[in-house]
């Protein structure tokens, strides 16, 4: 995520979370570039299964973007 808004700072706010997903931040001030991580919790998915979620990142300006993790677990 990056702010190109001239040096100016902007709230977002991010959706689309489950039980199995987790991020570092859920919300922020965005001032310039950011990272943000995510984690997946794999109890109770099915191995084999593909799964898809889309997360999307909304900014206090009605700016947005998406972002899509597509996933399956595998036994070892």
């Amino acid at each position: 995520m990056v702010n190109t808004g001239g040096g100016l700072s902007e709230k977002w706010v991010l959706t689309g979370l489950d039980k199995h997903i987790s991020v570092l931040y859920k919300n922020g001030n965005l001032r310039g570039e950011e990272e943000n991580y995510f984690q997946i919790d794999t109890k109770g998915l099915k191995s084999g299964e593909e799964y898809t979620k889309s997360l999307i990142i909304k900014g206090e300006s009605g700016s947005e973007a998406s972002v899509i993790i597509k996933y399956q677990i595998e036994e070892l």
